[in-house]
């Protein structure tokens, strides 16, 4: 299976808090959400320079069992055209816009059932609730289908409410037999690289 990759984009430039990294990811910046609405000049000068700024893509491939976060301002060639364009912006305004720079990529490797599980049922959530929209690979199958794939997924606690739960759990086949996964040290994948740095308009 190829690698599905899709972007941070919903309808109003919000961010997303995506589950699997326990981090805020900077939503697609479009001209679009703002048109009508009075906004500050710093703004509007970023909205001159480019009308259009991709939001953080993530990335996984359940049979390699990896994954990536990353920034295509950093990573892709026309997201570098557009980071040439607002960099001198965004060092004019650095007051109002805290002068952010392209996220570091974060790359997860050998992903247990659960965190594959974990990210594909997040992944295909962030696009069924229009806050991202595919960027190349196969689309992810739909949850219920997801939810039947080996392993469990883990959903957060926030603010201690809760502790952190295993839920869809079904058997993983290993050597011909059923075996469940151990929970401990299964709820979120570690990256192999530092973590972001700030980025654009991620308020």
């Amino acid at each position: 299976m190829a690698e599905t990759i899709i972007e941070i984009a919903g309808p109003n430039n919000e961010s997303v808090v995506f589950d699997p990294v326990g981090q805020r990811l900077r939503g697609r910046w479009s001209h679009v959400a703002t048109a009508g609405h009075t906004i500050h000049e710093s703004l509007a000068a970023l909205q001159r320079a480019a009308p259009e700024i991709p939001g953080i893509y993530i990335a996984l491939d359940p049979q390699a069992r990896t994954a990536r976060v990353f920034d295509p301002l950093k990573e892709t060639e026309e997201g570098q055209r557009i980071w040439s364009l607002i960099q001198p912006v965004l060092t004019t305004y650095e007051a109002f816009l805290n002068n952010g720079r392209p996220w570091d990529t974060q790359v997860y490797e050998n992903l247990t059932p659960d965190q594959v599980k974990t990210w594909a049922f997040e992944i295909r959530n962030v696009l069924d609730c229009g806050y991202g929209r595919m960027v190349s690979g196969p689309e992810p199958p739909p949850l219920a289908t997801i939810k039947a794939m080996p392993g469990g997924r883990f959903v957060r606690s926030y603010m201690g409410q809760r502790e952190n739960e295993r839920v869809d759990v079904v058997p993983v086949k290993e050597n011909g037999k059923q075996k469940q996964q151990q929970a401990a040290g299964q709820q979120q994948a570690q990256p192999s690289t530092s973590g972001p740095t700030g980025a654009p308009g991620d308020q």
